[in-house]
């Protein structure tokens, strides 16, 4: 009866610890395709500057810093929970309360007449896995970007810059 209780309680310990490090798994990322977040457009860096605010300004979003003689835009934009696989692969597995996008447009000039227009997002989410749900506790993520934003804003730019065109 004695020889019982040493190995009970080895089993216990043993499930116990593999408890407590699944909560601490990571999760292997997805291989996401490749994000086109990078464009050249044919119009001078002034033109480009003004309309690129415009773009980021449009949605609410607003520009978080803006720096025109280094030719940086940031932004932030929070998304809903229901909308995270519109703007990121989400690979985790985990339950998601919420997320927001961080990101910088960088202009950098190319000669007198173009401008090229570089993108860089990072989604950040909130989540529980089940083990997480079981401890109270809450992680933080980085997920893949999907390239929505990034098509959005150069698509957006690109349709400001045609209408400003066939005005003139």
């Amino acid at each position: 009866m004695k020889r019982i209780y040493p190995k009970i309680a080895g089993i216990i310990f043993f499930i116990f610890c593999v408890l407590i490090n699944a909560g601490c798994a990571t999760y292997p990322s997805k291989n996401a395709p490749a994000v086109d977040k990078s464009m050249t457009f044919s119009v001078p860096y002034d033109v480009a500057w003004k309309k690129m605010i415009e773009v980021v300004s449009q949605e609410g979003d607003g520009p978080t810093i803006s720096d025109k003689n280094g030719g940086v835009i940031g932004l932030q934009r929070d998304i809903a929970s229901g909308d995270i696989q519109m703007y990121a692969h989400d690979d985790t597995g985990m339950f998601r309360s919420q997320a927001e996008v961080k990101g910088v447009i960088l202009l950098t000039p190319q000669d007198e007449r173009s401008t090229a227009i570089s993108i860089n997002l990072k989604v950040s989410a909130t989540g529980r896995d089940a083990i997480d749900v079981l401890f109270s506790r809450t992680r933080q993520m980085t997920l893949h970007s999907r390239g929505y934003l990034e098509k959005y804003y150069l698509s957006s730019f690109s349709k400001r810059i045609s209408a400003m065109r066939s005005a003139e």
